[in-house]
């Protein structure tokens, strides 16, 4: 069993609070788990690769939302 980052689980507990229709930005990622941006891009190019966030162009930049079916 693959272990879940904590970045998917910030991103997923949101997605529960807004009906996955508001999207967090990178660096409030980077502000409510404590990991710097480097290693927030990282993560996150890693969960695009799998599938697990889609990316969406906001008003004050890249939104990241959980992918759904």
């Amino acid at each position: 069993m693959q272990h879940e980052s904590p970045l998917h689980k910030i991103i997923q507990e949101y997605a529960l609070k807004t009906g996955n229709n508001c999207g967090l930005m990178a660096v409030h990622l980077s502000q409510r788990s404590g990991i710097a941006m480097p290693e927030i891009k990282a993560e996150l190019n890693q969960l695009f690769i799998d599938g697990k966030i889609k990316v969406r162009d906001g008003v004050h930049g890249k939104l990241i939302f959980i992918k759904t079916v």
